[in-house]
């Protein structure tokens, strides 16, 4: 796939947000069965080059999708590293693209229960433990009950 079909696809996949729902009921199913035969149509219009067919187009996106994670996952580690050094590289514009179409499947949804802040009903003691009514205190990095 030219880099020209590349970015008419990314074009037409940030408007289909359908398509990014991770849900997958029925009714969603059919609506991204229809958003992707959209596309299709939309695409093979242009005429950019030999038509493509759905299979075609949708293993093109999963390649897309699969290398613009890679490349973030890759970076964020070369961030993480100690030592010292040069910054790791901005991520290039191509994957900045696919990663702001897919930043509502990738983005961290964070956790009620993954929080430092004691809730009203913990009380933290001296030595940073949490007791709270539940009956768990924290020894060292375990919480434990009893």
């Amino acid at each position: 796939m030219s880099a020209i079909e590349r970015d008419l696809l990314l074009e037409l996949l940030a408007k289909k947000k359908i398509i990014h729902v991770r849900k997958t009921d029925r009714k969603i199913f059919g609506a991204k069965q229809e958003a992707w035969t959209q596309i299709v149509e939309e695409f093979n219009v242009q005429g950019l080059g030999p038509k493509r067919t759905l299979q075609q187009l949708k293993s093109a996106w999963e390649r897309i999708k699969m290398r613009a994670k890679k490349v973030k996952a890759d970076n964020r580690r070369e961030s993480m590293k100690t030592g010292g050094g040069p910054a790791p590289k901005d991520l290039p514009e191509d994957d900045n693209k696919v990663l702001d179409i897919l930043s509502e499947e990738i983005d961290d949804i964070g956790c009620d229960f993954d929080c430092d802040e004691p809730s009203s009903s913990e009380v933290v003691t001296s030595n940073n433990s949490r007791l709270g009514n539940t009956g768990w205190r924290r020894e060292g990095c375990w919480w434990v009950t009893g």
